[in-house]
């Protein structure tokens, strides 16, 4: 059995736990997934698209105005991550959620940008009301090989994604 504990902190705490209990988030809210950590490695390197600031910034461009507050889902460190100057951001990883925490808290999210990682398409997928989500958007460059592109843009658009 699953049980989420939530530290009781900051705005990130309060905005999923009042939430939590209806089984979504509000709809001024998006997530954000950026995958780092062994995508970084020399092996990956060779197989996997580099998604960079350029990628995060298009997306950004894609949510709706009423977007309030935006949170940040990663395996990196800060530091490491596409630098997004945008008032509205919050950091996930800073408040100590486990890798499966952070997988259902995305899955609850109407509107998410995903990176090219099945962690993320699959949070986008789970969630329980997946068809009426505002916003999925993922990117047209997941891997290096064209032909895996093409494969993974048909995925995300039956889908329902919004590419860029």
């Amino acid at each position: 059995i699953f049980t989420l504990i939530l530290p009781a902190e900051d705005s990130i705490v309060n905005i999923f736990f009042d939430n939590l209990l209806d089984g979504k988030l509000n709809k001024d809210v998006a997530a954000v997934h950026i995958r780092r950590s062994d995508y970084l490695t020399q092996k990956n390197r060779k197989i996997f698209h580099q998604l960079g600031t350029e990628y995060y910034l298009r997306a950004l461009t894609q949510l709706d105005d009423c977007i309030k507050q935006i949170f940040i889902f990663s395996d990196g460190e800060r530091e490491d991550l596409p630098v997004l100057e945008d008032h509205r951001i919050t950091y996930v990883k800073s408040h100590g959620f486990t890798d499966l925490e952070e997988f259902l808290l995305l899955s609850l999210f109407d509107s998410i940008i995903i990176a090219n990682s099945t962690f993320s398409f699959w949070a986008a997928l789970i969630s329980k009301d997946n068809r009426n989500k505002r916003m999925k958007i993922g990117p047209v460059h997941w891997l290096l090989d064209a032909k895996g592109n093409t494969e993974w843009n048909h995925n995300l658009l039956n889908a329902g994604f919004v590419i860029v």
